[in-house]
């Protein structure tokens, strides 16, 4: 709510898996590459939760939409969630193409799994080499396994992620 009443973009991502994704293994799941089925298109567990719903979201699929289409999503001013089969949001081929035109200073990344998307996302933000300024909402994030998870943010952090609390983001960054 504070990011819509301050006129705030926000991007986010969601899975959007078919039992036929790589990532979807019902029998063998490994948890590094593949997974047991979770985040099934047309199942409830794929939504968003209530809290975080908008009636204006732009909802990108993982295919390459034209400049046309990337440029209706970018003027429609709400919400932007990124749909995904892989791990990684930067998987979505529209990603870099809107965020680059967005041309965000600030980018908060916030969510779960530490260990997973949180890190696909934010090493990918860093892979850009675009000096945007990385936060990572520490009191908003969980992980799986939780060495690894504060492994990686201390590996972040000395890449130059700032962490930040909820309470410092509604204060203004």
């Amino acid at each position: 709510q504070y990011a819509r009443l301050n006129e705030i973009r926000i991007l986010g991502s969601v899975d959007y898996h078919s039992d036929t994704d790589p990532e979807i293994d019902k029998e063998n799941a490994d948890y590094v590459d593949t997974f047991p089925p979770h985040c099934l298109k047309n199942d409830p567990g794929q939504e968003k939760i209530m809290e975080t719903r908008s009636d204006l979201t732009s909802w990108v699929n993982p295919i390459t939409y034209p400049q046309e289409e990337i440029d209706s999503i970018i003027e429609a001013k709400g919400p932007i969630i990124f749909r995904k089969t892989q791990l990684s949001a930067f998987s979505n081929p529209n990603l870099l193409p809107i965020v680059e035109e967005i041309h965000p200073q600030k980018i908060v990344i916030y969510g779960v799994a530490i260990d997973f998307c949180v890190r696909t996302a934010i090493e990918g933000f860093l892979e850009q080499d675009k000096n945007y300024e990385l936060y990572l909402v520490i009191d908003a994030i969980e992980g799986i396994d939780e060495e690894k998870s504060k492994s990686y943010i201390s590996q972040w952090v000395e890449k130059g992620v700032k962490t930040v609390t909820t309470e410092r983001i509604l204060q203004g960054i």
